[in-house]
């Protein structure tokens, strides 16, 4: 027991090891090779791969998530279908394609519809492809877990993951903020921090927030060190959340953390008490100056949700305008959805994944994705141990789709998040207590 314990610890230091190495480049100018890159990656699964596969889908999660939010580049490819290949291959390798994954077919069956409308259309397979092959080789990789009860250790593992790449972020946040910190508004004294969209940096810092939160308020049984790291994710994930001052990562954490507030079964006087701690810190932070700039932006606010509204109306009028019935059924494919409504070179994002779905991938796109949606809720119907956790995390993730498109677009760490809901829906009563 003790050469396991000591083997597993071992390779929680080399992936911190490896993580430190991975935060070390700040070279905002020029970005390591790509042979130096894949080297990185053979590095990062072939431990897990050998000693502990379902280790992977929470350290791939940790990685992924710094080196698309990282200000620099990053030793991690950027090329999602290199993660789907590798872990394909530790899929083949460990054995874990099995009958009983025959449930998780439809992801099969969702990512080839996308991949044939996108070809049809562009002649190119898109990134939300490859995120949702990563989804079921996550699935595929931990299903024996899941089969035999070793669901809360999963769960635990992803929500480390978060907590630890959103402390990198907030390290970058602090540390090296001030290189791009621009005005924000003519007469405002204002200043706006971020070297990415502020909107995807606070809502991927807000599954931090919501996954550290599931986990202190949950049975799962956690060791002092966890509490403390999960607290202070939580809490400095948070105040970034602020500062970045996106209108739709505070209404998405809100709904969010509220939800799973109300709809949890501790006692009455546990959620007064958090709700009152929490009131306390949040005008800690309105009277530090920290929701300055979020106020300005709510209050001269006078195009829609920053021109969302426009933008809604413009894609689907242009969408309905048309008479095919295959762009009707099918859509226009991720690429030609991009462009409706301006030209061939403008670049339109939706600013919302029900919209982004139903032009790029027809009715049948649409109602695909809403039964994705829907999957964890299926799941956890008669399961009353989660069933907080699990409708929480995806008002969470629905609210953030309803101002952005990260599931469209093929954010991956949002899909990572939607298997973290996944596992979330698997919790029952007997894994709780194992």
């Amino acid at each position: 027991m003790m050469s396991l314990l000591t083997k597993q610890n071992a390779l929680y230091v080399y992936y911190l090891v490896l993580l430190i190495v991975m935060a070390s480049w700040t070279n905002m100018d020029s970005s390591p090779s790509m042979p130096l890159r894949i080297c990185f990656l053979m590095a990062l699964v072939i431990p897990s791969m050998i000693q502990n596969v379902e280790l992977l889908p929470s350290i791939l999660t940790c990685f992924v998530f710094v080196s698309s939010y990282g200000f620099s580049s990053s030793y991690m490819p950027t090329s999602y279908d290199l993660y789907a290949i590798l872990l394909l291959l530790c899929a083949v390798v460990n054995k874990c394609f099995s009958q009983s994954c025959s449930k998780y077919r439809p992801l099969l069956f969702f990512a080839l519809f996308v991949s044939f409308v996108d070809v049809v259309t562009w002649g190119k397979v898109e990134r939300l492809t490859f995120c949702l092959l990563v989804l079921y080789l996550f699935l595929v990789i931990t299903n024996k877990s899941i089969l035999v009860g070793k669901v809360s250790t999963l769960v635990k593992s992803m929500a480390i993951s978060f907590a630890v790449a959103s402390l990198v972020i907030v390290y970058y946040y602090f540390v090296f903020g001030s290189l791009f910190t621009i005005s924000y508004g003519s007469d405002s004294g204002l200043e706006r921090t971020s070297w990415i969209d502020p909107n995807y940096l606070s809502t991927v810092l807000g599954m931090s927030v919501m996954s550290s939160s599931i986990v202190l308020i949950s049975s799962l049984r956690k060791s002092v060190f966890e509490k403390v790291l999960f607290c202070i994710a939580m809490i400095l994930s948070f105040i970034v959340m602020v500062m970045c001052a996106s209108r739709g990562g505070i209404v998405s954490i809100s709904v969010g953390f509220f939800a799973l507030l109300l709809l949890s079964k501790m006692r009455l006087k546990h959620k007064v008490l958090i709700m009152l701690l929490l009131v306390v810190f949040v005008f800690y932070l309105l009277y530090s100056g920290y929701f300055d700039l979020l106020e300005y932006r709510i209050q001269n606010d006078t195009e829609g949700g920053s021109g969302r509204t426009e933008i809604w109306a413009m894609k689907l009028n242009s969408f309905m305008d048309g008479d095919n019935f295959f762009d009707m059924i099918c859509g226009l494919g991720f690429r030609r959805a991009t462009y409706l409504g301006g030209n061939t070179t403008s670049y339109q994002c939706f600013h919302n994944d029900f919209i982004a779905y139903f032009v790029s991938y027809g009715v049948i796109g649409l109602f695909a994705f809403v039964c994705f949606l829907l999957y964890p809720l299926k799941l956890v119907k008669n399961n009353f141990v989660s069933r907080s956790a699990v409708v929480a995390s995806l008002l969470y993730l629905v609210a953030c789709s309803m101002t952005l498109n990260p599931l469209s677009e093929g954010y991956i760490v949002y899909f990572c998040f939607f298997y973290f809901i996944i596992l979330l829906s698997h919790l029952s009563d007997k894994y709780v207590k194992e």
